[in-house]
């Protein structure tokens, strides 16, 4: 699957056919958005992640684990760290560009291909009721209603070719 549903399409993802054979622009395929309004989570660069990698992990798990966190980190031989990265390149063919896609990379490595996202947990994220006004806060694809978290909240519910999903912004559980 990819971010903006389940067919590939060229025109909502940087990547190998269509790069000319370096980064764009954050942001530069906006029709490539999540339900949530999410850009860039598959192509332009991997997405650098906290946890750690190790191959067979997932393997290991029961079905119902959500986000599990490799117990230790995997090591190269010169002793670099191994850290999952997500999502795929712009310098990756397109059996790639599914955000769920996962690879590693090292903390010893430089390369051009692979970046981060600034990401705070719902525990530490500003409730859009007490964000100030003077600072920009990214608007999702379906607007949430700026209410305190918890008091008159109605779940904001989008079809997702077939699948209903619900998005529950930080500080609503």
């Amino acid at each position: 699957m990819y971010p903006w549903g389940n067919a590939f399409a060229a025109n909502k993802v940087v990547y190998e056919s269509n790069s000319e054979g370096q980064t764009a622009d954050v942001g530069s395929k906006p029709e490539g958005a999540s339900w949530v309004g999410a850009l860039d989570m598959s192509g332009n660069v991997w997405e650098w992640t906290l946890d750690w990698y190790s191959i067979g992990y997932y393997n290991t798990l029961e079905d119902n684990v959500v986000n599990p966190v490799a117990p230790t980190p995997s090591t190269t031989d010169d002793g670099a760290v191994e850290h999952a990265i997500r999502g795929a390149s712009w310098s990756n063919p397109l059996d790639s560009m599914y955000a769920s896609n996962r690879y590693w990379a090292t903390t010893r490595q430089r390369t051009n291909n692979v970046g981060f996202r600034c990401a705070l947990s719902a525990e530490d994220s500003v409730s859009l009721a007490t964000t100030p006004a003077t600072i920009p806060v990214p608007v999702a694809a379906t607007p949430i209603p700026a209410r305190s978290p918890n008091s008159g909240w109605t779940p904001v519910k989008q079809d997702f070719d077939g699948v209903e999903m619900m998005l529950v912004p930080a500080g609503v559980s």
